[in-house]
């Protein structure tokens, strides 16, 4: 039996690590809003993934956690990142590409690493997690809602962030470009209303599995835990309003809509059930009866109508329709030929310095395929193993015989992960915000796992990580 002091400081740990992860969701979510509201400068982003670091080397055990396979591979990712940026400082020519690709998009991962400490620990932390999901949620509609009464007003302009986005792309686009192409609309807190369109997907289909049973409240109240999480008509609330915002206020995201009409048919295939079934239909005829307009005029855009792109210099592919663009295998299989040897292996920034904020090495409109060519073969092999690993984790959570809290956070994070795997067209989660969630929500994945294998043992608790 610890003492007081040994519990106390494990206490004190946890809140640590808690604010740690907060602080990492905040910085990277509210980014663009800080820099122009506060300070134009990326240090925003780097101030929790440094003070994660300083608290894992004061708390070296953190790193040794290597129970899942995950955490092998994230640590394996963050020292591949480590090495291929000191290859990179020593033979680029553009050493200070290098070092920005290191914090875009390997310096965040340290995240992972602090979310997996702490919901090891127990359910009760696992479930403060990703309460965080709801939180987004209510913010992100909230914002939407209000930035779409600014823009009914006039007065678009006035949001900072809005200003500040309007004054970057116009430097690259004529005035009455940007207002046919909406970036006078609604960009949201993330500047970007496809990305908000997108993360507002994936958080759609991590809600909903939460709204089909009512058990899952019965569940969590035996474990002594009280969350909007499992409250039915709250959930149906923020997915009706995740719904009207990304399709009748934000300009209609195609990706993130077709995506989510994929989970929700998995979502009916997996748990073959006919109350599912009947929610799983009613969600999509609601969907197709509120917005018959938007979606026909979205089916017409993309499958009817002729593709002609103002910024597109190759005229053989007008004539053809927005799908046919999009989906034009050729100019994929032609961008990866002609390149370096070195390109390929390590990947073209280290060698030919592309910019770090537009990691696409030549132009394709299914970009995410282009990004093994910008990254190299050997993070190409290390994301698609983590990639696999996180969608096996999920389903040997659906097929759990010990407990629905599982079986439903298995559908919760396989809706959450698919979004993000399915954003082949101009994938926005590579990006802050998004990719810091990937790896928090990652690291309480992994704990997911680890709960779920052990026995449960309803006389102690504390075997099951019910010991706060």
């Amino acid at each position: 039996m610890p003492n007081s002091a040994g519990i106390t400081l494990r206490t004190t740990k946890e809140k640590a690590e808690y604010y740690l992860i907060l602080g990492t969701i905040i910085f990277s979510f509210f980014y663009f809003v800080f820099r122009s509201t506060i300070m134009e400068n990326f240090i925003w982003l780097i101030i929790f993934p440094f003070l994660s670091i300083i608290y894992i080397l004061s708390n070296n055990k953190i790193l040794s956690i290597t129970n899942t396979r995950l955490d092998k591979l994230m640590m394996i990712y963050l020292l591949y990142g480590i090495i291929i940026t000191f290859i990179g400082l020593i033979v680029s020519s553009n050493k200070f590409n290098t070092f920005e690709v290191f914090i875009h998009y390997y310096y965040p991962s340290i995240i992972y690493f602090i979310s997996r400490k702490y919901t090891s620990v127990s359910v009760f932390n696992i479930v403060k997690v990703i309460k965080v999901i709801w939180v987004l949620a209510i913010i992100l509609i909230i914002d939407i809602i209000i930035e779409n009464y600014i823009y009914s007003i006039h007065y678009s302009n006035m949001i900072p962030w809005v200003a500040a986005e309007l004054k970057d792309v116009g430097q690259f686009a004529s005035v009455q470009h940007l207002y046919e192409s909406g970036y006078d609309k609604i960009l949201t807190l993330l500047t970007s209303p496809k990305t908000a369109g997108m993360v507002m997907a994936s958080f759609f289909c991590f809600i909903f599995p939460f709204s089909l049973k009512k058990e899952l409240r019965k569940y969590f109240l035996f474990i002594n835990i009280k969350s909007i999480i499992t409250n039915r008509l709250i959930n149906l609330i923020i997915l009706i309003s995740i719904l009207f915002c990304s399709i009748g206020i934000l300009v209609p995201n195609k990706t993130s809509l077709l995506s989510i009409i994929m989970i929700l048919l998995v979502f009916i295939f997996i748990e073959r059930s006919f109350k599912v079934m009947l929610m799983t239909l009613l969600s999509l005829l609601f969907l197709g009866f509120i917005f018959y307009n938007k979606m026909v005029q979205m089916f017409i855009g993309t499958f009817i109508t002729q593709y002609t792109h103002i910024f597109d210099t190759n005229l053989s592919r007008f004539g053809s329709t927005v799908f046919a663009y999009i989906f034009d295998f050729s100019t994929l299989i032609e961008g990866y030929k002609g390149h370096h040897f070195f390109d390929y292996i390590f990947g073209k920034y280290i060698f030919s310095g592309h910019y770090s904020a537009y990691p696409f090495p030549f132009q394709t409109e299914l970009r995410i395929f282009s990004t093994p060519l910008y990254f190299g073969l050997f993070w190409t092999l290390i994301v698609l193993s983590i990639g696999y690993h996180i969608l096996r984790i999920c389903f040997k959570l659906i097929k759990s015989n010990n407990h629905d809290i599982y079986r439903y956070l298995g559908l919760a994070f396989l809706g959450f992960y698919m979004i993000y795997f399915l954003d082949i067209h101009y994938p926005v989660f590579i990006r802050h915000g998004p990719i810091e969630l990937f790896f928090v929500m990652m690291g309480t994945l992994s704990s997911c796992y680890m709960f779920q294998k052990r026995p449960y043992q309803e006389s102690n608790r504390k075997d099951y990580g019910f010991n706060i």
